[in-house]
């Protein structure tokens, strides 16, 4: 994909996976993912009760309920309301090298013209509301990144600047998805 490494994958038409593996110590990983510093070094602010049903906030609107809390493998945040939102941590510890991946299952209806703030060609849906859109998918991709640069303290990501490249790519991953080849829309 145009010299993107790590390009995030479908798990169905509204979930989507980033993985990595990543040298660093198994503590550092999990704290990283797992508690309110951690994940405002890579991710965004968070307010974050560290316990199973405890509540969290991610700075941008999204709060809800830690449904799964398991050390030093995972831990999934589901989004308040019915939609079926979720963002899901986990990570698997190997000999030096850890496997992490980051798994968003998009709300049910969730649209992305709800976020005004971002320009029309960032919040187009081809698979329609309730699916990933590519500067969603685009930011997901440099949180993933980010929490690389963080552990390892090597550049992985890309220069902010670049986020509508790294958007134009996720459109084509999006549309291949969405608009297979021989039908219209």
């Amino acid at each position: 994909m145009r010299g993107i490494a790590n390009v995030g994958r479908f798990l169905s038409d509204n979930k989507m996976i980033w993985e990595r593996r990543i040298a660093a110590q198994p503590e550092r990983l999990w704290d990283a993912i797992a508690t309110r510093d951690g994940l405002s070094r890579w991710f965004m602010p968070t307010r974050y009760e560290i316990a199973l049903h405890g509540r969290f906030s991610f700075e941008g609107g999204w709060e809800g309920t830690v449904a799964e809390l398991r050390p030093f493998h995972h831990v999934r945040f589901d989004v308040d309301g019915d939609s079926g939102a979720f963002l899901r941590l986990e990570m698997e510890a190997g000999d030096g090298v850890h496997s992490f991946a980051l798994a968003d299952r998009m709300g049910d209806g969730v649209d992305a013209n709800r976020w005004k703030d971002e320009p029309p060609h960032r919040r187009y849906q081809p698979g329609g509301p309730g699916t990933h859109w590519s500067g969603v998918a685009a930011g997901y991709h440099a949180f993933v990144d980010a929490l690389e640069d963080h552990l390892t303290g090597r550049r992985v990501s890309s220069d902010p600047s670049d986020h509508d490249e790294l958007c134009k790519a996720y459109q084509q991953v999006l549309n291949a998805r969405f608009r297979p080849q021989g039908r219209a829309g």
